[in-house]
């Protein structure tokens, strides 16, 4: 009967149930039930390993059957890209219960009304002024030797990039999803570019044991890339491509994070991660942020 009440207020919030499974939310009350008692970094440590080995997909979440844009659902809990499995383990660490946990979500992802346009897309410009109730920048409190790592968003130049792939989890056939696709092109035309500026800690002294013991557990990494250049694949400039957590083990600091490389959610040792970006062209250090 509680299974069923909950895929009820789901189809209510326009959620995908097809790719909700009872299982599923077995999973999500037992976890809860698990974790009672743990404090909120307990909680993403615990959560985020419930989830390794679960599948790496680009864009698996959308706003929902109700969406405009993207029909993908709200929620799932079978794939992840890094960013959703960021959102995904941060509400599960801010909730008490499942009811909670919907809400933590979209108070996460966007910024007012669930809608495609409010979504936060960009992680240095959307995502981190958007959350600052709940997580702070602790870069500086890692290293004092910080560097700062700047790029203008072009939001409207990346919507006009975008193709039909874009239009998501509708069941329409091509000519739908091209008139889907020029109407939010449209609505994106009032949106301006803004510079955006990141704290960072090069990847040589990020690497540094002293540096890694300072790396709080379940504190978010976000990979820096100044002022990325691929505008001319996507649009815009970035400044961070990638994030995940730090994960305290053995005393060891491991990067947990939904690896498109690993095909899956995975750990690695964050200093083995970077390693291989020392004298890297792009890829040149790390953002921390950490919960209140």
């Amino acid at each position: 009967m509680k299974i069923n009440i909950i895929l009820l207020i789901l189809i209510t919030l326009g959620f995908n149930t097809r790719l909700f499974s009872q299982y599923d939310t077995r999973f999500i009350n037992q976890t809860f039930e698990n974790s009672k008692g743990l404090n909120e970094v307990q909680k993403i440590e615990f959560i985020s390993n419930a989830l390794l080995g679960k599948s790496y997909q680009d864009g698996p979440l959308g706003e929902g059957k109700s969406g405009e844009f993207d029909a993908d659902p709200l929620f799932r809990f079978d794939k992840f890209d890094c960013t959703t499995f960021v959102e995904t383990v941060l509400a599960f660490a801010l909730s008490n219960n499942i009811d909670d946990f919907f809400g933590q979500m979209n108070e996460i992802r966007y910024k007012g009304e669930v809608s495609f346009l409010n979504r936060n897309h960009f992680i240095s410009l959307d995502w981190i002024n958007d959350n600052k109730n709940i997580v702070y920048d602790a870069t500086y409190e890692v290293s004092r030797s910080t560097l700062l790592a700047k790029a203008t968003i072009q939001k409207t130049k990346w919507y006009q990039k975008m193709d039909v792939g874009r239009i998501q989890g509708f069941d329409i056939d091509e000519a739908r999803k091209l008139e889907k696709l020029e109407k939010l092109k449209l609505l994106s035309n009032l949106v301006e570019d803004e510079i955006v500026s990141l704290p960072y800690i090069s990847i040589d002294n990020a690497i540094e044991d002293e540096n890694l013991k300072k790396i709080p557990s379940g504190s978010i990494i976000n990979i820096v890339r100044p002022n990325w250049d691929i505008e001319q694949y996507i649009g815009t400039n970035i400044n961070v491509s990638h994030q995940g957590f730090a994960i305290r083990i053995n005393g060891k600091v491991f990067f947990r994070h939904a690896s498109s490389k690993a095909g899956k959610v995975s750990d690695i040792l964050l200093k083995d991660y970077l390693k291989p970006y020392l004298n890297h062209k792009t890829v040149k250090g790390i953002n921390i942020l950490k919960l209140y």
